[in-house]
């Protein structure tokens, strides 16, 4: 039993007869809307958890990098602070003076004290305490010599 007629090859039913359905009727349709609106919101959910993974691992690797650069530079500071420190020593700045500079330690007769020099205040002339504005050894004296 076919649907063909045996003589003719022809069909046994007419085609303008057989109703077909339509591909998109409105519940197709709003469901084919839904899925669109599912799978759009499935793959900007997506892109943006990858953008997230991405960002932390950039940023773990920047941290790592600061964290190393961080370490350098308190290791050139610790260096550079014993170097200040060295430089300053009060015997390297006194051999620098004498070597480089021709300086010399002072002889008493080149030593001042400040009770030489006239204070003016007011009408009368005052003197200073007799304490000297410099000695040999680089100290301030507090009294009389």
């Amino acid at each position: 039993m076919s649907g063909f007629d045996r003589g003719t090859g022809t069909p046994k039913w007419r085609n303008s007869v057989v109703r077909r359905r339509p591909v998109h009727s409105a519940g197709r349709r709003s469901h084919l809307v839904l899925f669109l609106l599912g799978g759009f919101a499935f793959v900007v959910l997506l892109c943006l958890f990858c953008w997230q993974k991405y960002q932390m691992v950039t940023y773990g690797y920047r941290m790592e990098n600061l964290k190393k650069e961080v370490a350098q530079l308190r290791e050139t500071h610790n260096r550079l602070m014993l170097e200040q420190a060295s430089l300053l020593t009060p015997s390297r700045i006194s051999q620098l003076a004498q070597e480089q500079l021709g300086m010399s330690s002072p002889s008493a007769g080149q030593i001042l004290f400040d009770a030489d020099i006239p204070i003016l205040s007011g009408d009368q002339t005052a003197t200073a305490s007799a304490r000297p504005l410099h000695k040999a050894g680089g100290e301030t004296g507090s009294g009389l010599q």
